[in-house]
């Protein structure tokens, strides 16, 4: 079973998140015919950013093993704290956006990933 919360300090340097999508609960979902893979964000001061790891803002990059289903952020902190967003301490909500031809289709099933930044001491 995947993960779905995940705890991390500011500022670690090789924070990443790992989801394996499934539709009940145990098999993985074939990713191979997917057009693309968003994640969408809601932040602790609860706006909410989609991020696509195609560059413009910095993001994380989204890597994809699609016969596993696998989805992984990689190097989440070093690439979305150019502009102190990850510097933010509180829940974070992740869904992740697989984008098919035939529409848009959200993970995990059920509830969100959650990821918990704590303060640091300095």
């Amino acid at each position: 079973m995947t993960r779905t919360t995940y705890h991390m300090k500011k500022k670690d340097a090789q924070a990443s998140i790992m989801h394996i999508c499934t539709r009940d609960g145990v098999n993985p979902v074939d990713l191979s015919s997917a057009v693309g893979v968003n994640v969408v964000v809601k932040k602790p001061d609860d706006s909410i950013e989609t991020w696509d790891g195609n560059g413009g803002t910095p993001q994380p990059a989204i890597d994809t093993d699609p016969t596993t289903g696998k989805i992984t952020l990689t190097d989440l902190y070093n690439s979305v704290a150019t502009d102190s967003e990850m510097d933010a301490a509180g829940t974070w909500s992740l869904e992740f956006e697989v984008e098919w031809p035939s529409g848009k289709e959200r993970f995990p099933k059920q509830g969100t990933i959650t990821i918990i930044v704590e303060d640091i001491i300095v």
